[in-house]
């Protein structure tokens, strides 16, 4: 289903069904050993650390709202160590089901002091 203006009567239909929104990862090249894409466990994030972020087209027209967070201590963040291009990373990002714990992920990059620094055939110029 493809929304262009979401509203929420069209987002979530009448029928209350269940939206997941999936994700699936896979390194293009790999081993991935800087920079690699890390989940934060759900239950280690406070709600002060949630920021609503509304969307906007062009300057004046308003297309939803999306929710960034902030890192504090505490929360638990884990990734995959040298993920390779044969694995595939599958997210559950978001649930509207009522009886589910885990409602949203959140996913950020972690830079990795203590790996070695690779140079990219696309950086090397």
């Amino acid at each position: 289903m493809i929304i262009n203006h979401p509203t929420p009567n069209s987002v979530l239909p009448s029928t209350h069904s269940n939206l997941t929104f999936p994700s699936v990862w896979r390194p293009l090249n790999g081993p991935v050993d800087n920079w690699p894409l890390a989940m934060m466990d759900y239950r280690s994030l406070s709600a002060s650390n949630l920021h609503p972020c509304t969307l906007w087209r062009h300057q004046h027209e308003e297309r939803g709202q999306t929710v960034a967070f902030s890192y504090a201590e505490g929360q638990e963040w884990y990734y995959l160590d040298g993920h390779r291009r044969e694995e595939v990373t599958m997210i559950k990002i978001w649930d509207n089901k009522e009886d589910v714990v885990g409602k949203r992920e959140f996913l950020a990059i972690l830079f990795l002091p203590t790996q070695p620094k690779k140079r990219s055939k696309y950086t090397d110029r």
